[in-house]
């Protein structure tokens, strides 16, 4: 049973090969990390950094009875096609623009309503309005607002290995599920306007099935075309962070 105490458990270094998945750890069936596709750029401005995760419970004991206001994004378009700097071509699903001004969609195979079909056969897509904090947890609804509203991601998830980072727009309600409509872990490109050049990009992302927090720092980002890649577990909370 999870419990609600502020713990932290860092994955051993000699675990290298499994860092992308540590929720997932001991599925044979888990996806491996992914790297953008040919269009958006196998290229120079390309990278991948490695790192261990960090699983965490969520950042708050209390419990908050109010209901969480999450991103506020809202869509704004089914596909859209944007230029890379390197003149790629990024074909974006399910744009969706933050109260930050962020903009954030999905890099993939377009499976129509703002959705894309992963390589093991996930749809997954972004949620919004109440949707986007469906049936978390007050403290996990109190953590995905103090995300959206400033605070610093190393407060929000402390012992994170995240002091230096800030981030990136606001948080984003990723759905992965699979044919039969239920939770499948799976490899996500998300398209953020607001990364640029020259910063080491991670992902921290609320596990909807555990209730932890989990920190990747093993993500593959291309600044050119402005994508990050990573995997997760099923559907969860994703925060953008750079530094």
């Amino acid at each position: 049973m999870i419990t609600m105490k502020k713990k932290v458990l860092v994955a051993m270094a000699m675990a290298a090969a499994m860092v992308a998945m540590p929720v997932v750890a001991g599925a044979a069936g888990s996806p491996s990390q992914s790297e953008s596709d040919g269009t958006i750029g196998n290229d120079s401005s390309s990278s991948s950094s490695s790192s261990n995760n960090t699983v965490s419970n969520s950042g708050n004991t209390e419990n908050q009875n109010t209901p969480g206001v999450a991103s506020g994004a809202t869509k704004e378009a089914e596909k859209t096609v944007v230029q890379g700097a390197n003149n790629e071509r990024v074909e974006v699903v399910g744009t969706t623009k933050d109260s930050k001004g962020t903009t954030v969609g999905l890099v993939g195979n377009d499976a129509g309503k703002g959705s894309v079909s992963s390589d093991n056969g996930a749809s997954v897509s972004i949620a919004t309005g109440d949707a986007e904090v469906a049936g978390l947890s007050d403290s996990a609804k109190s953590d995905i607002n103090d995300l959206n509203n400033g605070k610093a991601p190393s407060e929000v998830i402390p012992n994170s290995g995240l002091e230096d980072y800030a981030s990136v727009g606001g948080t984003r309600a990723i759905v992965s599920k699979n044919a039969a409509g239920q939770d499948v872990s799976t490899n996500v490109t998300l398209y953020v306007d607001a990364l640029t050049a020259g910063k080491e990009v991670a992902v921290a992302y609320y596990d909807n099935n555990t209730g932890l927090w989990v920190v990747v720092k093993n993500v593959t980002f291309n600044a050119s075309a402005k994508t990050v890649s990573f995997a997760v577990p099923g559907s969860c909370t994703v925060q953008v962070v750079a530094k």
